[in-house]
């Protein structure tokens, strides 16, 4: 038996190679016949009525769902803002209790407003998450008679 530390690496590649021109496909114009491009509404043509309006119903969840950062930036922005106020109250000696209560009631209702569109994202993310894997399924359902929630 030979030693391993004294066999030749480019014997051992000799050994293992696989004489690839007789396993390469080569990619004849008959075979890119074959790959026809579709336009996007023949992307849909297994859909349903109710699959239309699923994706429908999914794509304005998620528009209404990325609508939702610039919002959540503009709270933000007020919640800055709001303690820019109270700092600025601060340095010019004013009533601080004023200003607290102030500062407090603006944070608040800033809060409350900021978790209502945390709970809005959720709810439409999953409703679109939902309508597109639902609409997905029935589309499968019909081209390859696959049924994938059973699986």
């Amino acid at each position: 038996m030979a030693d391993p530390s004294n066999t030749n690496i480019s014997d051992t590649l000799t050994q293992n190679s696989v004489d690839t021109s007789k396993s390469a496909k080569v990619i004849s114009k008959e075979d890119k016949k074959d790959d026809i491009s579709v336009s996007f509404t023949q992307l849909f043509r297994y859909a349903s009525p109710m699959d239309k309006l699923l994706i429908f119903i999914g794509s304005v969840g998620a528009v209404i769902t990325g609508a939702a950062m610039p919002l959540m930036t503009i709270l933000f922005a007020n919640v800055i803002q709001a303690f820019l106020d109270f700092s600025i109250a601060e340095s010019r000696g004013e009533d601080m209790d004023a200003a607290a209560s102030i500062l407090r009631m603006k944070v608040r209702s800033t809060v409350i407003l900021i978790i209502i569109l945390a709970a809005g994202v959720f709810i439409l993310s999953c409703l679109q998450m939902g309508c597109w894997m639902v609409a997905g399924e029935n589309q499968a359902k019909v081209t390859f008679g696959v049924n994938i929630s059973d699986s």
